[in-house]
């Protein structure tokens, strides 16, 4: 699953949706032009925590420690940011997308006679890697970090 920044796909994000299929690439999020809208007209978190009541009770069970009862809520934090120092990256706002995605990524897609379920995971291999790591990332060393 992959959050969409954009409407334009490049690098990976083609590639993967390539091998895999349509059928088996789930994107989720706003667009460029959605998320300048949702910033033009005055981002509002809060608007999100209390308009869903799911993510309201993901948000509030992180805060209070739920997940981590042996410490003080570390995660806190997180929930602070999200909440109150403007969530930047409007992840609030993606939520109900990215719920929408899951649920239709747990749908079984019937795979095609005759396709070879070794494809799926072409562009993982050693090779692509390697290749995105040193003409997208800039990285001149990336051999010696990956296993074999």
């Amino acid at each position: 699953m992959v959050r969409s920044p954009s409407v334009r796909w490049i690098g990976a994000n083609v590639e993967m949706r390539e091998e895999v299929g349509a059928e088996n690439f789930f994107v989720f999020g706003m667009t460029t032009e959605e998320v300048a809208e949702v910033r033009r007209q005055g981002y509002d978190p809060m608007s999100f925590y209390h308009g869903n009541a799911e993510l309201k009770l993901a948000l509030d069970m992180i805060s209070s420690g739920y997940f981590s009862p042996d410490r003080a809520c570390p995660l806190s934090g997180v929930t602070n940011a999200l909440l109150h120092l403007g969530d930047h990256y409007l992840l609030l706002a993606d939520y109900a997308s990215y719920i929408e995605c899951q649920d239709k990524g747990k749908q079984p897609v019937p795979r095609p006679a005759g396709v070879d379920a070794s494809r799926h995971s072409q562009c993982c291999r050693h090779g692509k890697i390697l290749q995105r790591s040193h003409h997208t990332w800039n990285m001149r060393n990336a051999s010696g970090m990956l296993h074999r």
